[in-house]
């Protein structure tokens, strides 16, 4: 070797010198240099995979937190839909429980003019028979003798007048 550093016209005690100082540099290097920079770079490293867990961790909290809201809403629109279809439904009682009694007061409306029509008929009735009965009487009296038969003639009247209204004939020929 000594021959190969002869012909190259290197000189041992550089060489090793040289030697010694490449390796004090790469040791001073690797304390100043190296270290700190690949510290920073691991720190830099660190902070981008943090910056990324922080991002995936709000993306996380942002899909919790709209999967909450949206069940609320749906919540909120069942509620709605609820509420609604109870007051429909309560409406349509009432409207209904109105109507039975429209019904009702109107049923009783017309039983009472029923009543009362039947009521001023027969009063009608009675009036019109005592008036047959009067004038049926005074025919009687004009045409038959006073006698005393004619209080007889004004039953008969009376009973004839009674048949013909339960027979529901009016008027007649005799």
């Amino acid at each position: 070797m000594s021959t190969i550093l002869q012909a190259l016209n290197i000189s041992p005690i550089v060489l090793v010198e040289q030697v010694v100082a490449f390796i004090a540099l790469v040791i001073i290097l690797n304390i100043v240099f190296w270290k700190p920079m690949l510290r920073h770079l691991a720190a830099r490293r660190q902070a981008v995979s943090d910056a990324y867990d922080a991002v995936e961790k709000t993306r996380s909290e942002m899909e919790e937190l709209r999967r909450t809201y949206q069940a609320q809403i749906a919540e909120a629109e069942a509620q709605a839909r609820s509420h609604i279809q109870e007051t429909i439904r309560a409406v349509q009682a009432e409207r209904e429980a109105q109507i039975a009694k429209a019904r009702a007061e109107a049923e009783a409306a017309f039983r009472s003019a029923a009543a009362a029509h039947e009521q001023e008929r027969q009063t009608a009735i009675r009036a019109f028979q005592s008036d047959i009965e009067r004038l049926a009487g005074q025919a009687v009296s004009k045409v038959l003798p006073a006698d005393g038969s004619v209080p007889l003639n004004q039953d008969l009247i009376r009973k004839l007048i009674a048949e013909q209204a339960s027979t529901g004939t009016t008027g007649g020929s005799a």
